[in-house]
């Protein structure tokens, strides 16, 4: 019972303790150059990361966004047509707002129409080649395949057997084409119009910054001719890409368009101006599924009425958007806020001091008693005459008035 009434009764001294810092002065020179070290590393990263990089007084916020493109220019196909593409044709999907396409190969099957023909031999899946009709179960679709089999097995030559589809007739043979049928890349352009705003501050900006049509219509962008025009060539947004038209053409690809805004408002809006860069995103050394492509069907009727399609399949490049905008403003609050951070970091200098000087120092037992000082029993002190009171001397409970402390280490 007496040991748990002493443990109870230092468990309600110890609650009740208050620790206050007291300030000891040390005139050691090892003690001191650890000092500077220590604070010279940690004063250079508040200074020159948190407040000069990170730019910590600053408050921030990142944009909204949107980003429209427009296709200018004309290409020929290089089959028996000749056909002209102009600029409505190559806009294949204008409905995508975060990118566009355009066409750069193609492998057209023309005049299709609802019937019964011979399965592509090409497709290489199971279920396409036959010896007899029961090989072909009615109603049965083909694994990939163009239609719903008849239940009929169908020669294709010598050799080979198909089995008998219903659906769009002739089949497509989907054999990639060995050259590019497009040409007229070089005259291929694109306008675009990226608009940003920063809603906390009040801020909206776009990439189109000049208001001179003859100059937007003349210029083309450059990052080292002109970074501010918002009309880029196909050909120098591969070149910077690191890409050839002549190797992506064939297969095509993506392409990512980086568009970077990084504000700094403490400044004069117009120096709020975006930053280009591109790269491929897929991986031209992809073996299966390479590139990109679609299909796309254009349906009509012939004189006699008959529903007909043109399927192509359209191999070309997607541009992809991706855009970042970080603005950032002076704030009292922010930099308060991380000045005291910064303060507190330059304790741990303090710290290490400590720690070396208690390791060092030790067992010198006037360090401790200085160092570490404990009051009990404090009471409010009286009223007392001047002749009692220890005037520009320090109190020692013990012995009265005296000089102050002073310790003085060792130079090491």
């Amino acid at each position: 019972m007496v040991a748990a009434s002493l443990a109870v009764s230092q468990a309600v001294s110890r609650f009740f303790q208050y620790n206050t810092p007291r300030m000891v002065i040390v005139r050691s020179r090892f003690i001191g150059i650890i000092y500077r070290l220590v604070q010279l590393p940690i004063l250079l990263y508040l200074i020159g990361y948190i407040f000069i990089y990170k730019k910590a007084y600053q408050d921030f916020e990142t944009a909204e966004s949107s980003v429209l493109s427009k296709l200018k220019g004309v290409l020929q196909a290089r089959d028996f047509t000749h056909t002209i593409w102009d600029s409505t044709d190559i806009s294949i999907l204008p409905q995508e707002t975060t990118s566009f396409f355009i066409p750069t190969n193609y492998l057209f099957t023309p005049n299709q129409t609802r019937r019964t023909c011979p399965e592509d031999p090409h497709l290489g899946t199971p279920g396409v080649f036959c010896m007899t009709d029961r090989d072909c179960p009615a109603g049965e679709p083909t694994t990939y395949g163009n239609g719903e089999k008849t239940g009929k097995c169908v020669k294709l030559g010598e050799t080979i057997s198909t089995c008998e589809i219903q659906g769009w007739c002739p089949t497509e043979v989907d054999i990639p084409p060995r050259e590019i049928l497009l040409t007229g890349f070089e005259s291929i352009t694109v306008l675009i119009k990226n608009h940003i705003a920063f809603a906390k501050f009040g801020v909206k900006r776009r990439n189109i910054l000049f208001h001179d049509e003859q100059r937007m219509m003349d210029c083309r962008y450059h990052p080292d001719g002109d970074s501010l025009c918002p009309v880029f060539a196909l050909t120098d947004i591969l070149q910077l890409a690191g890409e050839n038209i002549t190797q992506i053409a064939a297969r095509g690809g993506i392409i990512g368009f980086n568009i970077n805004w990084n504000c700094d408002l403490d400044y004069d809006v117009e120096r709020c101006i975006p930053q280009y860069s591109f790269k491929r995103l897929d991986n031209h050394n992809d073996v299966l599924a390479k590139g990109w492509n679609f299909r796309q069907a254009n349906y009509w009727h012939d004189v006699r009425g008959e529903k007909k399609r043109d399927l192509i399949k359209l191999y070309g490049i997607r541009v992809v958007f991706s855009v970042k905008g970080r603005a950032g403003k002076f704030s009292a609050v922010m930099f308060a806020m991380n000045l005291g951070a910064s303060v507190g970091l330059l304790g741990i200098a303090s710290m290490i001091c400590d720690f070396a000087l208690i390791r060092i120092f030790g067992s010198d037992e006037s360090l401790q008693a200085q160092k570490y000082l404990r009051l009990d029993n404090l009471r409010r002190p009286r009223l007392a005459s001047r002749a009692n009171v220890c005037e520009n001397y320090y109190y020692y409970p013990a012995n009265g008035c005296g000089n102050p402390p002073t310790i003085l280490a060792n130079e090491v």
